[in-house]
């Protein structure tokens, strides 16, 4: 898959490093939804900076009206005999 690049010649480690720490960043921009990724080529790091936004309150649900679950049969008429 790599063959030809310069990254073929790159111990195993290196690959499991790049991809854990790839994840890691990944999964902060994920929980905080924004921010910034930045690559240092020749430290060979990566980090995430969330951004610096101001949260809005969160919009208040519309009340929901009760609902009923299941079903209801009507009742048969009795009979008198």
């Amino acid at each position: 898959m790599v063959e030809g690049y310069e990254v073929a010649v790159c111990p195993l480690w290196q690959w499991e490093q790049a991809i854990l720490e790839g994840f890691k960043v990944f999964r902060q921009l994920r929980d905080a939804g924004s921010g910034v990724v930045t690559v240092d080529m020749d430290a060979h790091s990566i980090t995430f900076t969330p951004l610096d936004v101001p949260s809005e309150p969160a919009p208040q649900p519309k009340p929901r009206r009760p609902r009923e679950i299941g079903a209801t049969l009507p009742l048969k008429p009795e009979t008198t005999s």
